[in-house]
């Protein structure tokens, strides 16, 4: 377990490729370690099979993308 390398916010988990791990039924949050952007995910079960939905974190995004330095685009 690996908690705020580099490119990773604090208070966010980083899997390793293709690492299963156990989450939370509802309000999950996932960070992009390449450009920061989160999603809330939801899990249910539904017949006998998981399903999931995610949803833009604006706010959670903004937070995460603060300690970035992205570069400007030329237009």
């Amino acid at each position: 377990m690996v908690h705020g390398s580099e490119g990773v916010t604090k208070g966010y988990y980083h899997a390793t490729d293709g690492e299963w791990i156990e989450v939370p039924k509802r309000g999950f949050k996932e960070q992009c370690c390449g450009c920061g952007l989160v999603h809330k995910v939801d899990f249910r079960i539904v017949d006998g099979k998981v399903q999931f939905r995610a949803t833009q974190d604006a706010r959670a995004t903004a937070a995460a993308r603060r300690p970035f330095k992205f570069a400007k685009d030329n237009d």
